[in-house]
């Protein structure tokens, strides 16, 4: 009787011969025994990440005036005075 180790490389043998499922099945058509390996990760993009300055100057801010809460600081921080920088109440 095979090991579980021995009927797991079996398994996979044969689902790389004979049958692959979603992307790895259709990257192994287009790119043979190459597309079963995973490709190396991109780093995230982040639309909606806020830019350095501002974070920097909020950062600053905040440090501040520690006794402040989040209200205080958004309603502070959008005074023109304080640089205008619009943030939610709850970030």
């Amino acid at each position: 009787m095979p090991t579980k180790e021995e009927n797991y490389r079996n398994t996979t043998n044969c689902n790389k011969k004979y049958y692959l499922p979603g992307y790895k099945g259709a990257r192994y058509k287009e790119q043979g025994e190459v597309g079963l390996h995973d490709k190396e990760r991109v780093p995230g993009i982040r639309p909606n990440q806020t830019p350095p300055d501002r974070e920097e100057a909020i950062l600053a801010f905040v440090q501040e005036h520690p006794s402040y809460g989040l209200k205080r600081i958004s309603a502070e921080l959008r005074k023109p005075e304080n640089g205008g920088i619009k943030i939610g109440e709850t970030e």
